[in-house]
């Protein structure tokens, strides 16, 4: 309820949005790299971001 008032739309629609989300912590994937490539591109085809980032150009690393 908190986030659809602060987003401007309904509970409902939160509560599904986040029922497909998860919050754990975990180590950085490129399967990770693909999803929060397409949240950049789609905030950059909104202008909600100026340039368009390149996700796969992050370094990962790797304990060893």
């Amino acid at each position: 309820a908190l986030l659809a008032g602060l987003w401007g739309i309904d509970a409902a629609t939160v509560e599904e949005a986040n029922s497909h989300r998860t919050y754990q912590v975990g180590a950085v994937t490129t399967a990770g790299l693909s999803e929060q490539q397409r949240i950049a591109d789609a905030f950059f085809a909104e202008g909600l971001i100026p340039v368009k980032v390149d996700a796969a150009a992050a370094k990962i690393w790797a304990p060893k």
